[in-house]
Formats: C-alpha cells, structure tokens, sequence
C-alpha cells in the first residue's frame, strides 16, 4: 500500500444490516472540528449519522439518538475535555456498548481522560492532535 491510496481502516464498504457506518458522539463546543473530520469520513465513503444532518428542530434526542445509534455500526467518540464530562456522550458510550457496537474512540484533545468504560478500547489520534514524540515529531 503506499501512501496515496487509502487504508482498509479508512475506507467504509457498506455494511448490510446498518443503515449507518458510524454514529458520531461529540460535545458541541468541539462542533467544528468535529463536522470537519466528519465531513473527511463521508467524503471517504463513510455513511455517519450526525445530528447536524439527522436532527432537526423539535426533534425529541431521547427518542432520535437511540435509533441513530440503533441504526449505526459503529460509533466514534470524539474524545475531548468536554465530551468526557457530557453526560450524553456517556450516555451513547453506554448504549454502544450495551448494543454490542464496535467504538473508536479519537482523541481530538490528548490532555483529555478517557472514560473508564473506555479504557479496553484502543484509540485514533488524528495527526494534528497528537503531541510531538520522536515517532510523531511536531509538523514543520
């Protein structure tokens, strides 16, 4: 594989039985850059259920966020100070995990404490979010 083409973990191929690849969880103090990744993952073929696309004003979060969640494969957790303390991105941690979804969680805040429901489960750090190591050093 070189560098262009993409990985097997990056590119979705449509799943039967889910009318989503992945559902989204994200504080919506980090909604920019969220949308931003979100928008990277469906032009990379990724089907995700977001709320700015599959909610709509009036609509009820404790009836439509349970059947995102139904409907979805995966979920991402969107790993920031702020999603770690919403008791909503806890709740659809909970519902994923009691639905048997697979979850990724992506660090978009290194500083940030996973949950520790998610302590089992490796973690994605996008390139501009991680620190500078000598495996990653800092971008020029």
């Amino acid at each position: 594989m070189t560098r262009s083409q993409p990985s097997d973990a990056v590119s979705a191929e449509r799943l039967p039985d889910f009318e989503w690849d992945a559902f989204v969880s994200y504080a919506h103090v980090d909604r920019d850059r969220v949308l931003e990744i979100a928008d990277g993952l469906e032009a990379l073929g990724w089907s995700l259920w977001v709320d700015r696309d599959d909610l709509t004003a009036g609509s009820r979060l404790t009836e439509e966020l349970p059947i995102g969640m139904r409907d979805a494969h995966t979920l991402i957790f969107m790993m920031t100070e702020a999603s770690v303390a919403s008791r909503w991105c806890l709740g659809e941690i909970d519902d994923a995990i009691a639905l048997g979804r697979r979850i990724i969680p992506v660090e978009l805040d290194p500083t940030a404490a996973a949950p520790p429901r998610l302590d089992d489960y490796l973690r994605f750090t996008p390139p501009a979010s991680r620190r500078p190591s000598r495996h990653h050093p800092a971008a020029v």
